[in-house]
């Protein structure tokens, strides 16, 4: 267990903590800034090296919502497109993560992500890069069967623009420096693994003079090994399932809520994680349980996460 780290993606986040932070008012996955959800331990052996790429698909409920507007904003030059007379709600958000982890000493871990988006609508499609995050996670305590670590970072306005669909917020890219703080713990018993873990992004005022919402998420998962939680064996495989909140502040303009923006959403994940030698494949099913969404906005139906770790 000394030479490898365990990753999961789950709705969270997680998503989600971290951020990455993108975020949104319309249901879509937030990406946590330790997006790996590591499940027993995050920081990494000095010099180690890890890379990924996480997809994150959100199917989107139909609406019936007729003569709303959708409308892209870009912030080099404000464009502004409208179609008042067709159907243009959400109908799934793509969510492509890149990360690359580096252990710069054996109790700090950088991490650096960039996400990629994929939106859909009956009569749009998007896509475009968002903002990016720069963190650094501490190793507080670890022993043999539990640990403690924490995380801070920023994440910077590389994304150049933000998307609303029915007057829903998806924010792509906020144009602003919001920094990132978080904790996590982990305890392994036998068998399982369990993980808790939370993280906060203050949102600053962005493109439009906009002040977007702050966000916390929060994720708890316990995982089932089949096999190679106590070996250095090169199969391994283990079962999860956990719960994970996303909640978002309302958006704010001139001192003003704006209207459509702010939610929470509870999720329940159940996933699996296969790993053989150095590549790890990861596969998630995630169903909103509970939601409380501020004005009238997109609802997610299900999200399944997958992807590919590569330990080097």
């Amino acid at each position: 267990m000394k030479n490898f780290i365990l990753w999961i993606w789950i709705g969270v986040y997680l998503g989600s903590i971290v951020k990455v932070n993108a975020q949104s008012c319309c249901g879509n996955p937030s990406v946590y800034a330790n997006s790996e959800n590591v499940l027993n331990f995050t920081t990494l052996q000095k010099k180690r090296f890890i890379a990924d790429l996480n997809l994150d698909y959100t199917h989107i409920k139909s609406t019936e919502h007729s003569n709303h507007s959708s409308n892209t904003h870009d912030h080099h030059n404000h464009n502004h497109s409208s179609n008042t007379n067709a159907h243009t709600s959400l109908q799934s958000i793509l969510l492509n993560t890149a990360q690359v982890r580096y252990g710069l000493h054996d109790k700090i871990t950088l991490h650096a992500q960039i996400p990629f988006w994929l939106v859909e609508s009956p009569n749009e499609y998007a896509s475009i890069f968002g903002d990016a995050s720069l963190l650094a996670t501490y190793k507080v305590m670890q022993k043999e069967n539990y640990g403690i670590g924490a995380t801070t970072g920023i994440e910077l306005p590389t994304g150049n623009s933000y998307l609303v669909f029915e007057n829903n917020y998806l924010i792509t890219g906020s144009g602003s420096f919001d920094p990132i703080v978080g904790a996590f713990t982990w305890f392994k018993y036998k068998k399982f693994i369990t993980r808790l873990q939370t993280q906060y992004k203050q949102g600053m005022k962005g493109f439009d003079n906009i002040h977007f919402g702050s966000t916390v998420n929060t994720q708890w998962i316990v995982a089932y090994y089949l096999k190679g939680i106590e070996s250095e064996s090169k199969f391994k495989i283990n079962f999860n399932t956990g719960l994970s909140q996303d909640w978002t502040n309302a958006h704010t303009q001139n001192g003003k809520f704006i209207d459509n923006t702010g939610s929470f959403i509870l999720w329940y994940n159940a996933g699996t994680q296969i790993q053989y030698k150095k590549i790890l494949f990861p596969l998630s099913f995630i169903v909103p349980v509970y939601m409380n969404l501020r004005g009238m906005q997109n609802e997610p139906q299900f999200r399944l996460k997958t992807g590919v770790t590569l330990m080097f």
